[in-house]
């Protein structure tokens, strides 16, 4: 029996302390583990085994081999391949020998994580087993709680360069029954937490030069704005509320604008919901921002400094200058370590006294309180900007980290207004939202490596529990930003200070208390009124930026001598190894290298600059230092060879660096002189920077134009050589607008006859234009299905049925891509014959990003414009054009730019709008929600007037103002919505969600000679109608559908949509098929019978399913892969069928290659999941443009309502004209959407608690906090 030993205890608890403190502290409180037996095994060495209890009664357990636990040890720790795994996971310590074991193969080359979970035995084997000496010359932490994230979190810290590198899990098999579960639970625990700071890791890779770009883009605002170091302490002991924007916060948003709340609360608000918060007159304290990227810019879009008065932006150096630059209120800047040591002693940051620097490195002095801890998101700036004001408690709203009810984004987010030029009846915010989601399903989709560093291609969604105890999914993203709140909730809440979870809705939270807000202000309110610091200014910012220049022009030829003598280092290496034999040569190099090392190491800042930038290159160091140090077989010399092999790799990067931060401190000079500031990133290949990049060599780049004379992109009649404006056509007032771009080298126009294209086109001084004749007119072939497509998403420049773009109505590839291979061309921008306000300006940048990006596996191939249609472009590179020719009968609706910038299913992939293939506009310009286009009477009128008042060479904006001030604008609907009857074979929750307090509607059908009246009206005044057959009742039940529609087509409506039940006869189907509609929607609303008959109140979805696989199946028709008509299956979003929303979409956008989820018509009293507002551009437009008819031709007052309780006329007695006249002197609200269907009263569901009144719309009921 060996005995326990204090001073044993003492010297492994010691070892143990830096690395283990909580599990140290834990050790010396517990008593010792009864039923362990110790002995000396046959290697001399103590063994043990345990009695534990089984239902068979107590039996004896080995921690180790009793004879040999040495050889064991060894025998395992040789099942670990170390070279590729520099971290690992041990399950079960045992007697501790095997942890040993693998710690000594790692030699202080990676870490070992062990979890053990049984205290009292790790008590009793380190007091009886010295293992202080190893532990002491290892990286060992020691792990007990299988579900604590936070502390594997904080374990973590430090070391994620080498959790980067791989990491293994190892069971030991004498623990395995001991641990049970538990080791299961902590093994999938560690493992989500790794891929968390993996993930951050190769984020930090990928984006080091975006993030150098933005720091010195920000330097001059760094050195003369305040910090944030007279506010440390400065709120000790007072109450903060962070306030995120999940989806959660709609439940408790309101609170915030109670009297006394900003007076008694410090309110600290992410940048996301800016914006939300002003709208309802919340003005927080303070904004954080840190986002890398120039897209954040739309948070603080059209805000004035009288918005933000009193509102202070606090934001990383780090973050996008374009936010800065768009913020016009106060602004601090937290310390920032590069900048500092750039800046140097001289312009050390000085505001009230206090030195913002500390004693750093690099020899530049400044205090902790000048800094924020790094987070990863704007939310973890927020929260540690509470703390560092001393705030106590801090109170989370809106942090969600999950999507709560299928949302990614709080209604109202400024993302919802980014995406108003999407918006339509084929694609909701619901759906958007759901998109955001779904596009997050894996961490990438094609095997993306970082240094061997790969984002798995495995599902990125995980099932947690949210604050009420029920399920909800988060991503891995989500998960990472989960652990570090975690970990600091944990380590905050060891100090005693206290954060409260009144979020009310998202992913339960460790170490946090859950509360209401309401419950948490009444708490926490009482108290005298805060007096928070506001941001000095700058004494003398002046002479403080005249320092900077000559400063940064300093670091700039210091970073120059970094780049040569790196690039000399490498030839004296490159000599070493090419007479590796001649040792004496060799050591005589070695010394030159080294007095060559120190001359660049004294060059500071600038080498701690290159090597901030070159962090790959780093890792790459770290990892050839750790195959060279565990490759026990190298001989001295080859030991030697391989060492210079990896400094030549080593040094070359450094020079590859220095020659990028050249570059970059270039683009900071021209700056601080006056230019642009550089505000977007380019694409560069994964593995880092590379130096003299220059891009793609000057490739030939044309407009590429398929010509048809009679018809627009939609198929509307559109006589080509009608003038428009000045006497000239559009497709000349296109080519002027394009003659004017720098980027091209010509315009090739194709189509069918040369010669009239020509004469049409007439001569364009300063323009090469080319004409290339195809057979028959190039867009005829896909020109069925893209009407069909985009005819009611007109003015959205995306979101047409299958994604499809307003660049896919100018889009021939097959015609397109013959021309590019004839021409020689690498790349052609598509644009329509008569887009005659397309920008020159967005041409350019589609074409110079293009030029720019360097070459490699990470560049793209498609770059396009986010504007209203007509006034952008899409440029597509040569191999991009003959894929989509090539696919499009295979790949179908995903053959086209829809597919490319569009959700798919099988391949999701971030939206493209947030990466550099986007060229973003104006707010003005992006939310003019209108067709810029002369495809109708009327919009040609309001364009040729535009042009004639603002001149062809107004800019973009002034061109979009003056179309959208032209007075005849809207003289008649455009989408309009027409009931032919009140009948459904339906009931169910649906038919309450459409009737209200009313058991029925009813009304006598559409006559079929008043509809003919009315569509003949309709048609003649615009040939652009796109018109839907829907209502109470189900179109499909009217005797006279097929004459509806066929009439329709006769008298020139563009299009035709049916939405259905598809409760009919088989028969039925091919009535439908071939009646002349151009899209036939189907409300299948679920993904199975139960929650179909709970919805539609009949057991009918396998009936219905058939007809709409037969309806599929029976679609022929293909234009070019596209098929006519259009299917779409639709379901409604709501709590019965949350759970079947995602197989739903994702099945039928393959089966049918177009789905929607719809909004709720209304708030359903004790659901959670409730319709989401429209932003106000969006639904401005639908408002304008949009009429609902009544089956007995009354006008419904506000489109979408099939009530009959609020109507403005009668269009069969009065005519379509007066009526739509007299409806838009009613005057719409843009708060009033489109697509809601209000209920006429109340729905009995329950009936205690009744709706809000059919008069209130979606975004009314917001603002009301309801």
């Amino acid at each position: 029996m060996i005995q326990p030993s204090a001073d044993i205890l003492e010297r492994n608890l010691s070892a143990l302390q830096a690395s283990s403190p909580r599990v140290v502290e834990m050790i010396r409180r517990a008593a010792s583990r009864e039923g362990v037996e110790f002995a000396m095994s046959e290697e001399g060495v103590a063994s043990a085994s345990m009695r534990v209890g089984t239902p068979r009664g107590v039996v004896e357990r080995a921690l180790a081999s009793r004879r040999r636990p040495l050889e064991e040890a060894a025998k395992l720790a040789g099942t670990i391949d170390v070279t590729d795994a520099a971290a690992v996971a041990v399950l079960g310590f045992g007697v501790g020998y095997h942890v040993r074991a693998v710690a000594q193969k790692m030699k202080r080359t990676g870490v070992v994580f062990v979890f053990e979970p049984d205290v009292a035995l790790l008590r009793a084997v380190l007091e009886r087993v010295d293992h202080s000496a190893w532990i002491r010359g290892h990286n060992v932490c020691i792990l007990t709680d299988a579900e604590d994230g936070a502390a594997i979190s904080s374990a973590a810290r430090g070391v994620e360069g080498l959790l980067a590198l791989g990491f293994k899990l190892l069971q030991h098999p004498a623990d395995r029954v001991r641990l049970g579960t538990a080791a299961d639970r902590f093994s999938e625990r560690f493992t989500e937490v790794i891929k968390a700071v993996r993930t951050t890791v190769v984020t930090t890779l990928v984006q080091a030069e975006v993030t150098l770009r933005n720091q010195l883009m920000n330097i001059d605002r760094y050195a003369t704005s305040a910090g944030v170091t007279d506010l440390h302490g400065s709120m000790r002991g007072r109450p903060a509320i962070v306030v995120s924007a999940g989806p959660s916060l709609r439940r408790n948003i309101e609170l915030l604008s109670k009297p006394g709340v900003r007076d008694r609360f410090v309110i600290i608000a992410v940048q996301t919901v800016l914006k939300t918060l002003l709208a309802r007159g919340i003005k927080p304290h303070f904004v954080t921002a840190l986002d890398y990227h120039e897209i954040s810019r739309r948070f603080y879009e059209g805000l004035t400094p009288k918005d933000v008065e009193g509102v202070t932006l606090v934001v990383e150096a780090k973050a996008n200058p374009a936010i800065l630059e768009a913020f016009p209120g106060a602004l601090r800047m937290p310390g920032d370590r590069f900048l500092d040591e750039f800046l140097g002693e001289a312009l050390v940051r000085e505001f009230h006294g206090r030195s913002v620097v500390r004693e750093l490195p690099g020899g530049v002095p400044s205090p902790a309180e000048a800094t924020l801890p790094p987070g990863a998101t704007v939310a973890h700036m927020a929260y540690y900007l509470a703390r560092k004001l001393g705030c106590d408690p801090v109170i989370l709203i809106g942090q969600d980290l999950g999507f709560t009810d299928g949302q990614y984004y709080a209604p109202g987010a400024a993302i919802h207004t980014v995406w108003s030029g999407e918006l339509n009846a084929f694609n909701t915010l619901e759906m958007m939202e759901w998109q955001r989601i779904a596009r997050g399903k894996y961490h990438v989709n094609t095997q993306r490596t970082v240094e061997r560093v790969t984002l798995p291609s495995e599902p990125n969604l995980v099932q947690r529990q949210d604050v009420h105890g029920r399920p909800i999914y988060t991503d891995q993203q989500m998960a990472t930003y989960l652990a570090q709140f975690e970990r600091d909730f944990r380590a905050h809440a060891e100090q005693g200070l206290t954060t409260i979870d009144a979020t009310e809705g998202g992913v339960a939270k460790a170490f946090t208390t859950a509360m209401r807000l309401a419950e948490a202000i009444e708490r926490y309110g009482p108290g005298n009124d805060l007096q928070v610091p506001s941001a000095p200014s700058s004494p003398d910012p002046g002479t403080r930026l005249r320092k900077l220049r000559e400063r940064v022009r300093g670091v700039r030829q210091d970073v120059w001598k970094v780049g040569e003598m790196s690039r000399k280092t490498v030839r004296a290496l490159s000599d070493m190894l090419e007479h590796h034999g001649d040792q004496s040569r060799v050591n005589r190099l070695i010394e030159q290298v080294q007095r060559t090392g120190q001359e660049v190491e004294a060059l500071q800042p600038a080498f701690t600059l290159v090597q901030h930038l070159n962090q790959t290159g780093a890792l790459k160091r770290v990892r050839e230092d750790r195959k060279i140090g565990l490759d026990e077989s190298l001989s001295p010399l080859e030991r030697q060879r391989r060492q210079i092999e990896r400094d030549i790799m080593n040094v070359g990067w450094i020079a590859d660096a220095a020659d990028q931060l050249g570059k970059m401190l270039d683009d900071t000079i021209r700056m601080l002189d006056g230019g642009a500031r550089v505000t977007r990133d380019l694409a560069t290949p994964e593995d880092g920077p590379v130096p003299g990049g220059t891009g793609r060599a000057r490739q030939r780049i044309a407009a590429l134009i398929a010509v048809d004379m009679n018809r627009g992109g939609m198929g509307t009649p559109r006589p080509l050589g009608a003038s428009v404006a000045g006497g000239l056509n559009a497709l000349t007032l296109t080519l002027r607008r394009l003659a004017r771009c720098k980027q091209l080298d010509g315009v090739v126009l194709v189509g069918e006859n040369v010669e009239a294209i020509r004469e049409l086109a007439g001569e364009v001084p300063g323009l090469r234009c080319e004409v290339v004749r195809t057979d028959g007119s190039p867009l005829a072939a896909r020109l069925e299905g893209v009407r069909g497509a985009r005819l009611w998403s007109a003015e959205c420049w995306r979101g047409g049925l299958a994604s499809m773009t307003v660049f896919d109505e100018a889009l021939a590839p097959g015609a397109m891509n013959d021309a590019m291979e004839r021409l020689g061309l690498d790349a052609a921008v598509v644009v329509g014959a008569d887009w005659c306000l397309v920008d020159p300006g967005l041409v350019d940048e589609c074409v110079d990003r293009y030029r720019r990006q360097t070459p490699g596996p990470s560049a793209y191939r498609v770059s396009f414009c986010q504007a209203p249609p007509g006034l952008g472009a899409c440029l597509l590179d040569r191999g991009m054009m003959r894929d989509l020719a090539e696919r499009a009968e295979s790949a179908g609706v995903f053959a086209s730019l829809g597919g490319v910038l569009g959700y798919m299913p099988l391949m999701p992939t971030p939206d493209p709008i947030a990466k550099p293939a986007c060229i973003t506009t104006d707010a003005r310009v992006r939310d003019a929600n209108f067709r810029f286009i002369p495809d109708s009477p009327d919009r040609a009128a309001a364009i040729g007037s535009a042009i004639e008042r603002a001149g062809e060479r107004a800019s973009l904006i002034e061109i979009v103002e003056a179309v959208l001030s032209w007075a005849g604008r809207g003289e008649s609907p455009r989408d309009v919505t027409l009931e032919l009857c009140t009948g459904r074979r339906t009931s169910g929750l649906r038919g309450q969600w459409m009737t209200g307090l009313r058991d029925t509607i009813e009304r006598p059908c559409l006559p079929l000679a008043l509809a003919g009246r009315l569509l003949s009206e309709l048609g003649h005044a615009r040939p652009d109608a796109a018109l839907t057959l829907y209502g109470a009742g189900d179109p499909v039940l009217h005797p006279d559908l097929v004459k509806i529609v066929s009439h329709a087509k006769k008298v020139g409506l563009a299009g035709v949509h049916i939405r259905t039940d598809l409760l009919c006869d088989e028969d039925r189907l091919d009535d439908l098929l071939h009646c002349g509609a151009d899209v036939i929607s189907v409300d299948l609303m679920a993904g199975s019978a139960a929650t179909y008959q709970k919805l539609m109140g009949v057991d009918q979805f396998d009936r219905v399913r058939k007809n709409l696989e037969l309806l599929i199946e029976r679609r022929s028709r293909r234009q070019a892969g596209i098929p006519v008509p259009w299917i779409v299956p639709r379901l409604t979003r709501c709590d019965a069928v949350y759970e079947e929303i995602e197989a739903f979409y994702d099945h039928w956008l393959l089966a049918a290659g177009a789905a929607v989820i719809d909004p709720l018509p209304m708030p359903i009293p004790g659901d959670r999941i409730e319709p989401l507002p429209l932003p106000t551009p969006a639904a401005r437009r639908m408002a304008e443009s949009s009429m609902t008819i009544l089956c007995d031709g009354t006008v419904a007052a506000q489109a979408g309502d099939f009530s009959g309780e609020r109507t403005v006329g009668d269009a069969g007695r009065d005519g379509l004209a007066a009526v739509w006249a007299r409806l838009r002197r009613h005057e719409p609200r843009p708060d009033r959407p489109a697509q809601v269907i209000e209920p006429a009263g109340t729905l009995p569901l329950p009936p205690t608690r009744p709706l809000v009144h059919a008069g209130r719309s979606r975004v009314a009921r917001l603002d009301a906090g309801l």
